[in-house]
């Protein structure tokens, strides 16, 4: 038989003397020794075994509230509010007064869902008791629960003037005012709460939350930054960190923050994974590569991370090592994103007949992949062979005869041979079937500009393009030529240097522009320049070679 320590005997005695004289009297012996089997039962974490010996002994001495009590304690450590609730109201009933007893039945009830009773019982310690804090706070919670929007803001401004120190009180009166859709007053709410006490992390998290709905994307970027100063230490607020700036469009951002979380969890595989394919899409390609070196050693059998990877090296102009990866990625299973990358990475290393010969292949392989064709075209076009890239795009049109990406680069091939003309009828096709693309829009206003017709239709044109791309040095040199061939040279000349500016390296036609309009303007000296840097960039430029000679 298990022996008793001298402290449990001491507490069972304790207890049992808290009956009062007559009570424990009329108390059994059967009825003590299962009481105190409950209480050893319940010392030892054996709830099942206390709650059955203590309703035994509720057999015998119905009306004693601390048995009561001690069953409705056992029914919430077990999780059964609605039995505690029970429990707690036979309290109530034997004590109306007890302010403590009311607490314990109102908190039973709220977990039990029961809010009309735990309103009832909160509100009578409001009312009647000693009520604090807590049990304002309490008091709210269960009108929000009710769904009485309109007593939880009266409560919460009483509790507020109560304890006006108490940052939880601002954080709660927030939160109601972020569910009625006030998030100006939310903002004011959660900020106090801030004054209170500015490492209070629900009014981050609410602040947050109505800076998103207001679409506040600076102030929320900026109140997660400082929540995140707080906690540096908090690598699961980081990673939240990291994904709100991506979500945000914060990309660059992104990628800066990003070391110090890797330094801190080096294996989250996830995030270095979604990081790795940002970095590529926003042409961070020196991290890109890093980060998928630091992937593929993880994982080396992850085909699409080893394609991206051969990308960005390409992107790098490190053609030969993308040619290895590349067909480590196509060892490991083919399909046409893959013998692309491959024959774009044999182009890169000026090895264009190799190039087009592993698109020739993977046509045979993929007979019914429009894209392998497209970028057939494609090469056979930077190499200056525009018969075969007509061939090619071609080729792709009969696999799928609305392909865009084929219409616009047969229309291409047909501008850079020669054939104006079926350019600009390809182009109007697209056009009439998408009016919102800029590279469209720019392309056929900057032929029409070239032949000289419908100037007002190629201006529209562009000015379109450049309203959805206002940076681009392409659309404004098309403008700026457009402006020329409509007399305006001051207003041209402006154009084409802003585009000569933005553009990412020199380019021989703005050059060459440029040089035209200096002339038109009497300014020889600058044009015979521009016209030498543009033959610099491009010898073939007849038109420039003919206007130097006359200048000359």
């Amino acid at each position: 038989m298990r022996r008793l320590n001298v402290t449990i005997l001491f507490l069972l005695l304790l207890t049992i003397s808290s009956f009062p004289a007559d009570v424990r009297d009329e108390i059994p012996p059967v009825a003590i020794r299962h009481f105190m089997n409950g209480l050893m039962a319940e010392y030892e974490g054996d709830l099942d075994r206390a709650l059955s010996s203590y309703l035994i002994t509720l057999n015998f001495i119905p009306e004693n509230p601390e048995l009561h009590r001690s069953i409705g304690d056992i029914y919430m450590r077990a999780n059964r509010p609605e039995n505690a609730l029970e429990a707690y109201l036979n309290l109530v009933k034997i004590e109306p007064k007890n302010e403590y007893y009311r607490r314990y039945t109102a908190e039973a009830a709220f977990a039990s869902r029961n809010y009309n009773e735990a309103e009832k019982q909160m509100r009578w310690v409001i009312e009647k008791g000693n009520p604090g804090y807590g049990d304002w706070m309490q008091l709210v919670l269960i009108n929000l629960s009710m769904g009485n929007s309109k007593s939880a803001l009266k409560n919460i401004q009483k509790t507020a003037e109560l304890y006006p120190n108490e940052p939880g009180v601002h954080g709660l009166w927030g939160n109601i005012h972020l569910d009625r859709k006030d998030y100006s007053k939310a903002i004011d709410a959660f900020n106090k709460a801030l004054e209170i006490d500015p490492t209070y992390s629900r009014a981050y998290m609410g602040l947050s939350a109505a800076y998103e709905m207001l679409d506040m994307t600076d102030s929320l970027i900026a109140v997660q930054e400082k929540y995140i100063s707080l906690n540096p230490d908090n690598t699961q607020l980081r990673r939240q960190w990291l994904n709100l700036l991506i979500i945000q469009g914060k990309f660059d951002r992104a990628l800066d923050e990003a070391e110090e979380y890797f330094d801190a969890v080096p294996t989250d595989w996830e995030m270095l994974r979604r990081l790795s394919f940002l970095a590529f899409y926003s042409d961070h390609y020196e991290k890109a590569v890093g980060y998928f070196q630091r992937l593929l050693e993880w994982d080396a059998s992850d085909r699409e991370a080893r394609l991206f990877y051969a990308r960005s090296l390409l992107a790098l102009d490190l053609a030969e090592q993308a040619i290895e990866e590349t067909e480590i990625a196509l060892a490991h299973s083919r399909d046409p994103d893959g013998i692309i990358t491959l024959a774009l990475a044999y182009e890169s290393a000026n090895q264009v007949d190799e190039a087009i010969d592993v698109l020739r292949r993977g046509e045979a392989e993929f007979s019914d992949a429009s894209s392998i064709a497209i970028y057939r075209g494609v090469i056979y076009g930077r190499a200056g062979r525009y018969s075969n890239a007509i061939n090619s795009y071609g080729r792709a049109l009969i696999i799928d005869p609305g392909n865009e990406d084929a219409i616009f680069g047969l229309a291409d091939a047909y501008e850079r041979s020669g054939r104006r003309g079926d350019a600009i009828e390809l182009l109007r096709e697209l056009w009439d079937d998408n009016r919102e693309d800029p590279l469209v829009a720019n392309y056929l206003g900057y032929l029409l500009v070239e032949e000289n017709i419908e100037l007002k239709f190629a201006g529209d044109l562009i000015e379109l393009a450049l309203e959805k791309d206002p940076e681009n040095a392409a659309y404004i040199d098309s403008y700026g030529w457009y402006l020329y061939r409509m007399g305006d040279y001051e207003e041209a000349l402006d154009y084409l240097l802003r585009a000569d500016s933005l553009a990412q390296s020199p380019d021989p036609v703005i050059l060459e522009h440029t040089g035209e309009v200096y002339e038109k303007l009497g300014k020889i000296e600058l044009a015979v320049k521009y016209y030498n840097k543009a033959l610099e960039l491009d010898p073939d430029l007849e038109h420039s070679r003919e206007r130097l000679l006359e200048l000359e």
